[in-house]
């Protein structure tokens, strides 16, 4: 069974300060094309499509939403991918569809991952990434290593043709690793952090010769922690490359305490983590706690959601990352991504809200796009594909 696409949605979705009469072939020059996991009724899940334009306007593309009902997405350029949400398929399948040239979703078939290799008939596909070719897919799966409770890394080659997929290989089990997960810049190195509030760990990877993800058993240093009795101090997450090869993390502390950011200098030859962070010179962030992080394509950004909503730091590889604004906005922001032309996209589920903020390199200053935010119901997951 895989999911129909069909448009059953009318322009109810939108704000009222957005045009239906909008379609995406009226948009000469994308920004981007931005795709969002709506929920509209229990495990039921669809695809929104827009095109962003020149200035990040929404426009919803012509026959969205689809009816496929999927999780998380990642895409390529020519193809996206999307995670099983249907109940019934207990996260079997890797869903693939053709990115149209207006930005419409083409169903092209579906990957089994239960099926594949040695002790994955329990796996249950969550998160989706891709490296930095497009030509390897890496997607977080639960019940790994023959049905026990750990999670693990499938990794997949890209038919470029036609948007299949073939099994490479799955990652050794790591208990403690959470999405996201990211590579370095030299597309070698990937980091899935995370804990369980007693241990913190780096999931960390080496990207093999044949594409395949593999556990890369690294050496790393956490933030100096504050004074503290507690027989842990710190939990990392969000591990976020730049371009220069190095990272931001969000550091979560017990107290309840804001989130704080450190920076990581990654080593190029064996994935090697280092920080000068310190829980004395790392500025805490407004947003509370963190749920998502994303880095600019320049690297000089980094875009922080959280419980209280959405912030922007400078991110300074050499040293420590610094507020560059307040919050942008109050509303709790699951997720955040960035476009190729300084557009900001953040989708908040408790709010159904895609919120559009635009970035001005010449003055610093951030915007609200005109109609932003953008109502969709319940939003799930994001991917955008720049143009």
């Amino acid at each position: 069974m895989f999911p129909k696409m069909g448009s059953f949605l009318t322009c109810a979705v939108l704000s009222a300060a957005f045009l239906c009469s909008q379609s995406a072939g009226s948009q000469t020059a994308p920004s981007a094309f931005v795709y969002v996991t709506s929920n509209y009724s229990g495990s039921n899940n669809r695809v929104v499509g827009f095109v962003s334009n020149a200035s990040g306007q929404l426009s919803q593309i012509s026959g969205s939403p689809w009816g496929a009902n999927l999780g998380y997405m990642a895409v390529n350029g020519k193809f996206l991918f999307g995670s099983d949400n249907i109940a019934t398929d207990n996260g079997r399948n890797i869903f693939s569809y053709l990115i149209e040239s207006n930005g419409a979703l083409k169903y092209v078939g579906a990957t089994n991952i239960q099926n594949k290799g040695t002790g994955n008939s329990c796996n249950d596909g969550s998160f989706l990434t891709l490296d930095h070719t497009g030509q390897f897919l890496y997607q977080l799966v639960l019940n790994s290593n023959g049905c026990n409770d750990v999670p693990a890394y499938q990794s997949w080659s890209v038919n470029q043709t036609t948007g299949l997929l073939n099994y490479l290989a799955t990652s050794g089990p790591d208990r403690y690793m959470f999405p996201p997960l990211n590579l370095s810049a030299n597309n070698l190195f990937a980091y899935a952090a995370g804990c369980n509030l007693t241990i913190t760990s780096f999931g960390a990877f080496k990207k093999q010769s044949n594409g395949a993800l593999q556990l890369n058993n690294i050496q790393y240093n956490f933030p100096t922690p504050p004074p503290t009795t507690s027989y842990w101090t710190e939990c990392i997450g969000y591990s976020t490359p730049d371009p220069t090869n190095h990272m931001a993390v969000d550091i979560t502390y017990p107290s309840g305490e804001n989130d704080r950011i450190a920076t990581y200098a990654i080593n190029t030859t064996n994935g090697n983590l280092t920080t000068s962070s310190t829980y004395s010179n790392m500025h805490a962030t407004q947003v509370a706690h963190v749920r998502w992080t994303s880095m600019a394509p320049s690297g000089k950004l980094l875009a922080i959601a959280g419980d209280k909503g959405l912030q922007l730091f400078n991110f300074n590889p050499s040293g420590q990352a610094t507020p560059h604004t307040g919050l942008l906005t109050s509303a709790p922001i699951d997720m955040v991504q960035w476009d190729n032309k300084n557009h900001l996209y953040a989708i908040s589920n408790a709010d159904s809200r895609i919120y559009v903020f635009a970035y001005h390199p010449t003055t610093g200053s951030v915007s609200s796009v005109s109609g932003s935010p953008f109502v969709v119901a319940h939003p799930v997951a994001l991917t955008v594909q720049p143009k």
